[in-house]
């Protein structure tokens, strides 16, 4: 069995490497899912209401980039019940 079967909205790669903001987080997804930003409204919101129906698979790559970030990922859960988040790193996550 494929992952693609198993995520029907797709698998999804996120390279953390040399992001030091939390901030960029949001906009890193968004690009990496193909998912246009409106300007005028908070990146993060609007990645929370494009995965709430999704059902797929985010690969953050290099998480201890951004280990004050891992607050923002349980967001990510709670609203998106069918994501699914592979987490590398090189440091403890906890």
């Amino acid at each position: 069995m494929l992952l693609l079967d198993i995520f029907g909205d797709g698998v999804f790669w996120v390279s953390l490497v040399n992001v030091q903001n939390v901030a960029q987080l949001p906009t890193l997804c968004a690009v990496a899912l193909g998912m246009p930003l409106q300007k005028d409204e908070p990146a993060f919101a609007q990645l929370l209401a494009y995965l709430h129906a999704k059902q797929l698979l985010l690969v953050l790559d290099n998480f201890e980039e951004l280990l004050e970030a891992a607050g923002l990922l349980a967001q990510l859960l709670d609203a998106a019940p069918q994501l699914k988040l592979l987490v590398t790193s090189r440091e403890p996550l906890h």
